[in-house]
């Protein structure tokens, strides 16, 4: 009987072992990350937990997109603009081979052009925002309704500075988009555009894309140095005939007004641009009052942080920020206490990265408005509050043009100056000490920051020049290093300052 027991208690035993090894080997196989388990293992996550999950977003992008059309396009408005130009018959280039023997009948007959763009119903009694460049010069300006009804408009107001115009329709009862708030826009969220590309036939075309950029500067408009331009980057599909209408997040609200293509071809190549809504605001509710837009102005001329080089010369730690190059609006920014060399790196505790970001915050405000800016000066940070001023009160600090003939050249940085002769000083011809650049290196560091012959160098670093000597001793002080260049422009009075790293 012991034997018997003794036997059924040793097989228990190797059994609870053998099952308790079979355990372990399940697990530590279970846990071993071979092929077949990890693929087991997504093939199941992605097949019972993604795709619906995905299914479900997109059902909902498309619901949205699908809302924001219906809402929005009753909204959005169709103008079609007609100019006449007088020709006269003797301006014909073929007008020789017609009149061989110059007999000319001068004729006067009208050339007639024919435009397109877009624009926005923001107020149920007719008023529509749209670009400037869309309705510019043109002699009848049609405005035509999703529905199909027409009307003539009349020009309330214009802003050449942001490329914006205000039309207002004998209307009643109109439907109206929302204005968002484009301050909030990110980059890579969803957006849509609505207008009539290309033809008045296509009207209502809605594209979809994403923000692709903010903050962008294209020189749109290289006459005007007041020109404002902190545009939304999109690669929402925009056409000639877009221009006007609007850009919306996926709330359907209006965060810009689509205003520019960059292409080759004249159409669509994967970018457009619009100006941001919060611009528009200030523009609007100007022209809706006075017919003109009142923009206050610091009096300063910018420039931005380019490099490093820039960086280190201007004591900064980070890129970003605004280089007061000069002063150009009376002297508020002066008695403030800004200096020339000074980097703007806030204002009213926003961030500034680049010029276009300081004019359109600045320009969003009226004149007399203080504005408080935080400064950099040689590594301190300093605040500084400024009374904004109104571009009717703009000065000019007038710079004589004279350049004498001496050749002198400074070590390594391929220029040839001369000193400011005391006559042409003491007489007031040129106001300030300095040396005059009378030649340039093409291949130079100066040159591609771009300083040009008769530029008046007047301080180097924190050292003011008033002599070639003086200039040769600031160049071996600062020699390996990057180090600013004060200068003025004796052609156009402009202040300006660059920087480059002087050679070892």
């Amino acid at each position: 009987m012991k034997k018997y027991s003794f036997i059924l208690g040793f097989a228990f035993f190797i059994g609870l072992v053998c099952f308790s090894l079979l355990i372990d080997f399940n697990k530590v196989k279970n846990d071993t990350p071979n092929k077949y388990n990890y693929v087991k293992s997504v093939a199941y996550t992605e097949n019972k937990e993604k795709p619906i999950k995905t299914i479900v977003d997109l059902k909902g992008l498309n619901n949205a997109f699908v809302s924001i059309a219906k809402n929005v396009i009753p909204a959005v408005v169709s103008i079609t603009t007609e100019m006449k130009i007088k020709i006269y018959s003797g301006d014909n280039s073929f007008d020789f081979f017609f009149n061989p023997f110059g007999k000319k009948d001068n004729k006067e007959f009208e050339q007639r052009y024919l435009g397109l763009g877009s624009g926005i119903i923001i107020s149920s009694d007719g008023f529509i925002i749209t670009n400037k460049h869309v309705i510019d010069e043109a002699d009848k300006r049609g405005i035509q309704l999703a529905d199909k009804r027409t009307y003539e408009s009349e020009v309330i107001g214009l802003d050449t500075d942001t490329d914006v115009a205000l039309l207002k329709i004998n209307a009643k009862d109109l439907p109206t988009v929302v204005l968002g708030n484009s301050d909030d826009v990110e980059v890579g969220e969803w957006v849509l555009a609505i207008g009539s590309p290309l033809s008045p036939d296509l009207s209502s075309t809605v594209t979809a894309g994403i923000v692709s950029g903010i903050g962008r500067k294209i020189n749109m408009d290289r006459t005007n140095r007041y020109s404002i331009e902190n545009f939304i980057q999109t690669d929402a599909v925009v056409n000639p005939g877009n221009s006007g209408g609007p850009l919306l997040n996926i709330d359907g609200e209006v965060i810009g007004i689509n205003t520019a293509i960059i292409s080759r071809s004249g159409y669509n190549q994967g970018y457009a641009f619009a100006i941001p809504i919060n611009i528009v605001k200030k523009v609007l509710s100007d022209l809706k009052i006075y017919g003109k837009v009142a923009r206050g102005y610091i009096g300063i001329s910018i420039g931005d942080i380019s490099d490093t080089d820039d960086m280190e010369a201007f004591g900064l730690d980070k890129p970003g920020g605004v280089i007061v190059q000069g002063f150009t609006l009376g002297d508020n920014a002066k008695k403030a206490g800004i200096q020339i060399g000074d980097v703007i790196t806030e204002v009213d505790g926003k961030k500034v990265l680049r010029k276009n970001e300081l004019q359109s915050m600045v320009a969003s405000k009226n004149p007399g408005d203080k504005v408080k800016l935080t400064v950099m000066r040689d590594g301190e940070r300093i605040y500084i509050t400024v009374t904004l001023l109104g571009r009717e009160e703009e000065k000019a600090e007038s710079l004589a043009n004279n350049i004498q003939n001496n050749e002198n050249k400074p070590p390594n940085i391929g220029i040839l100056i001369e000193e400011v002769s005391s006559i042409d000083y003491l007489s007031g011809k040129i106001k300030r000490k300095g040396v005059i650049v009378i030649d340039i290196e093409d291949d130079s560091q100066l040159f591609r920051k771009g300083l040009s012959k008769g530029d008046l160098i007047w301080k180097i670093g924190n050292i003011e020049i008033t002599s070639i000597s003086d200039f040769n001793n600031v160049l071996k002080k600062y020699k390996g290093q990057a180090v600013r260049f004060f200068v003025i422009r004796t052609v156009t009075d402009e202040t300006f300052i660059l920087s480059i790293r002087i050679p070892q």
